[in-house]
């Protein structure tokens, strides 16, 4: 996967916006972020991030400078972030 675009609030992320969130019909308990930025695949996320974070399409999907995963939503990511 090409590294995704850098952006700054109180601590740098990578971060794409979410398009579609797609749960799994298998019961696997996970469920599949499309991205607006066609260029990066979908992802799967497991249960456990989707009962934290409760993701929705036009939201962020972020990833933190330790790589740990996380959401924001869109209100509060386009306030707080500027793109690098």
């Amino acid at each position: 996967m090409a590294d995704m675009p850098k952006y700054q609030c109180n601590q740098q992320v990578s971060a794409l916006q979410i398009s579609e969130v797609k749960f799994s019909s298998e019961g696997g308990g996970f469920c599949t972020l499309t991205f607006e930025d066609s260029s990066f695949s979908p992802i799967d996320v497991t249960q456990q991030y989707v009962e934290k974070y409760t993701p929705q399409a036009e939201g962020y999907y972020v990833v933190y400078a330790d790589g740990n995963p996380g959401y924001v939503s869109k209100d509060r990511f386009e306030a707080g972030y500027a793109k690098l």
